[in-house]
């Protein structure tokens, strides 16, 4: 049996999940079980990017491309699967012509789970 951990209030890691954040997620580990673990959220952490490379922006793609990009292909291709807990997921919105910080969430604020890849 399995620890319960309130993911609203944990203290493990920030409330909002940025780039280079601690994020809990959720995959299957080498002997087939569920595993929760704390990740850095982005697949190339800023630490890993070289000086004088532009960093990469690597927090989403699109479903068509996830296999085709450098960045997210390796991992897709090796069905690094995970699901990323969280009460609300934001994304700018630009329709306005400048970006306005737009939140997705249940509308009992309760826990919803985003698709993403993980890698060592």
């Amino acid at each position: 049996m399995g620890v319960i951990i309130d993911l609203h209030d944990s203290g493990f890691w920030k409330t909002e999940t940025w780039k280079d954040y601690g994020a809990p997620i959720v995959r299957r580990s080498a002997d087939g079980q569920r595993e929760g673990l704390l990740a850095s959220y982005g697949i190339v952490p800023r630490k890993r990017i070289p000086a004088g490379v532009k960093p990469l922006d690597t927090m989403n793609t699109r479903a068509e491309k996830v296999g085709q990009l450098r960045s997210f292909s390796g991992a897709w291709k090796k069905s690094q699967l995970c699901l990323v807990p969280m009460p609300t997921f934001y994304e700018p919105n630009y329709e306005s012509d400048k970006p306005v910080r737009w939140g997705f969430g249940m509308a009992d604020e309760s826990m919803l789970a985003v698709a993403g890849l993980w890698r060592e």
